[in-house]
């Protein structure tokens, strides 16, 4: 694959998880049962915009990473672009596994639907399928990171040279003494 075609594929696969938030963040937000007073909605519904927050600013650095990435002579600009989109992934990552889809969230949020049933029940398990295609889109994502890191390397590593010394080849160079 080319640089271009890797930093495309990122930018589609940051895309479609940005999109997979915000189907979350609908149905965490405006497709809950009324009266849908919980104060977990309103946590969750707070974290997921948090992440399309993050996500947003990302896709502006990618807008920008992906054309430096097409010049060889733009390869370093492409590279912290992309590392500081990396680090809003990272953050994306990490909360949404520990805010949404880690063990203490899941709880409360399947306590919830047990507890005031019914639409609410029905309603959690939205929220699970929403999690689970989001699971699968930052599985995707990181993959197409992985790719533009490798491509970037193989790019700056086709542009450099290399010297190495053989040991054994060269011959040091001894001072004569007089005596």
């Amino acid at each position: 694959m080319t640089v271009e075609a890797v930093f495309q594929e990122l930018n589609q696969q940051w895309y479609l998880l940005r999109e997979g938030l915000m189907t979350l963040h609908t149905t965490v937000i405006e497709d809950k049962p009324l009266p849908g007073d919980h104060v977990l909605v309103q946590r969750w519904g707070d974290a997921v915009d948090d992440l399309v927050g993050h996500l947003a600013e990302g896709g502006v650095l990618l807008g920008e990473a992906q054309p430096a990435a097409s010049h060889a002579a733009d390869l370093s600009q492409a590279s912290q672009l992309l590392g500081r989109c990396q680090v809003l992934y990272n953050h994306v990552a990490y909360h949404f596994w520990s805010d949404l889809a880690g063990y203490e969230p899941m709880a409360e949020l399947i306590r919830l639907g047990r507890e005031k049933g019914g639409e609410w029940w029905a309603w959690v398990n939205s929220v699970k399928e929403g999690l689970d295609r989001c699971r699968q889109l930052l599985f995707a994502t990181n993959e197409a990171f992985c790719r533009c890191w490798q491509e970037i390397a193989d790019r700056i590593g086709a542009n450099s040279i290399s010297v190495v010394a053989a040991p054994g080849r060269l011959t040091p160079y001894h001072a004569v003494s007089s005596s």
